[in-house]
Parts: C-alpha cells; sequence; structure tokens
C-alpha cells in the first residue's frame, strides 16, 4: 500500500524543513571553497537563476491550479534547495571577504534574499496545504484574534506609547513618527484583525497585516530572522505573521466567510 498524499505532503515538508533548519546552523567555514577556488561566486550565480526562474512558476501555477497540484511536491522540494542555496551564497560570502573585505550594500542585498527565499518556500507550503489538502478558515480567524490582542493593547494605551521614545522617536513612516505610525498600526494589527476573523474583505486586510508586518522585520527589527531577546535566542514574530499572511492571501480564507456569502469568492 502507497502512501497518501497527506503523509507525502508531510514528508516532503518536513525533509525540506530539516535540511533548511540544519543548512541555517552549519558553520560558515563549510561552504568557503570548492577544491582550491572561492566557491561564492559558483554558488551565487546559481541562486540568482534558480530563484527568480521558481518565483516564476509559481505566479504562472496561480492561473494553472491543476498543474500546480500535480507538481507542488517537487516545487517545495526545489524551492527549499534555493534556500540552502541562498543560505550557501551568504555563507561563502562571508567566507571571502576575510580575504576581500566585506561589501555592505552586497551583505545587505544578501540578507534581503535569505529572508525572500524563507517567505517563498514557508508561503507555498502553506499555499499548498490550504488549497490541495485542507480547505478551512480555521487558521484565518485563530490568526486574526492571536493578532488583535497585539492591536487592542496599543489601542487602549494609545496616547502614552504615542508619547514614548520608541515611537515618537525611534518609529518613522514617510516622515511621520509617534501617534501617525501608531494609528495605522492598531488600524492593521486591530482593525484589519476583525475583518479577517470575520472573513470581510480579507484579501485588503492580508494585504494591510503582510505590509505592517514586513515593515517590521524589514525595517523596525532589520534583518532579523532570529534576533536576543530576554530568553536567549528569539524567532522573529512578525516574520512569521508575514509568511502566514502571504500563504493565506494567495488561498483565501475559505467558504465559510462573509466574502464567500457577499461575493461569491
Amino acid at each position: 500500500m502507497g502512501l497518501s498524499p497527506m503523509r507525502k505532503f508531510l514528508i516532503v515538508t518536513i525533509v525540506s524543513t530539516l535540511i533548511i533548519i540544519v543548512t541555517y546552523f552549519l558553520p560558515s567555514g563549510v561552504w568557503a571553497e570548492f577544491g582550491e577556488l572561492p566557491a561564492h561566486p559558483l554558488i551565487i550565480h546559481g541562486v540568482v537563476v534558480l530563484l527568480p526562474l521558481l518565483a516564476i512558476l509559481l505566479l504562472a501555477g496561480l492561473f494553472w491550479k491543476n498543474l500546480l497540484k500535480k507538481l507542488h511536491l517537487p516545487l517545495i522540494g526545489a524551492l527549499a534547495l534555493s534556500v540552502v542555496g541562498v543560505l550557501a551564497a551568504k555563507s561563502s560570502g562571508y567566507s571571502l571577504s576575510a580575504v576581500v573585505g566585506l561589501p555592505k550594500s552586497h551583505a545587505q542585498w544578501g540578507n534581503y534574499l535569505v529572508l525572500l527565499a524563507i517567505a517563498l518556500v514557508s508561503s507555498f507550503v502553506l499555499f499548498s496545504y490550504f488549497s490541495f489538502y485542507k480547505k478551512s478558515k480555521i487558521a484565518s480567524s485563530s490568526l486574526g484574534v492571536l493578532m488583535a490582542f497585539y492591536g487592542y493593547e496599543k489601542l487602549i494605551h494609545f496616547n502614552e506609547m504615542a508619547a514614548s521614545d520608541f515611537w515618537a522617536k525611534n518609529i518613522s513612516f514617510l516622515g511621520m513618527t509617534g501617534a501617525v505610525p501608531l494609528a495605522l498600526t492598531v488600524f492593521a494589527e486591530f482593525f484589519c484583525s476583525l475583518l479577517l476573523i470575520a472573513g470581510l474583505l480579507s484579501r485588503f486586510s492580508l494585504i494591510v497585516l503582510a505590509f505592517c508586518m514586513a515593515y517590521i522585520f524589514l525595517v523596525v527589527f532589520p534583518m532579523s530572522i532570529l534576533s536576543k531577546g530576554d530568553n536567549g535566542q528569539e524567532f522573529n514574530s512578525a516574520f512569521t505573521y508575514f509568511i502566514i499572511y502571504v500563504g493565506l492571501l494567495f488561498t483565501g480564507v475559505g467558504k465559510y466567510s462573509l466574502d464567500a456569502k457577499l461575493f461569491d469568492k
């Protein structure tokens, strides 16, 4: 008896995740050289071809979901391979910089690419699960409840938070500080989360929430998947939410929603 489709999906996803995790924590010197040649130029050329090609295939697959359904397992593996390539490129780049110096702009784009590759594979796994295995509104509603708590906390302490140094001096959006970026955050985290719970204007809400989370992990706490917290290394929750929101943006929130009833979506 062969494996069920769900078991195959879980095996591919778990193996891909483990490979990415192991690669992430490998010492930087592992990718320094191929023979006597610097590995970075070789790896980076493979990455800049593979990752855009996979992104184009995924975008095309959104219009041909039957084809995407047939190929989603090998695509998950290929996306995981692209993440390994990006991590190897970043690691080998640091090894090469010890000899030739570190170009800051180049290194910064390398950090962006790591986040982009991880977000891409994670979003596609969520997309595959909710599109091909379990269509449900539970995920979006649960996520909306969790994020609404963050927004509600900011809403009830709005005046004192707007006047705090963190929002008045450290947070700037289009040159505005204090109450304006805080109000926009409350709108996203609280009001858009309520819309997401109800399944009303869900795609608009997901776009706003995804943008908010992207701004947090790209600008407010720049380029950090793992950061130092009170309990040691902590995973960047904004990055996690961003991945889930993007995945739900493509899959939709399910047929049991106000959008489905009002707009037949």
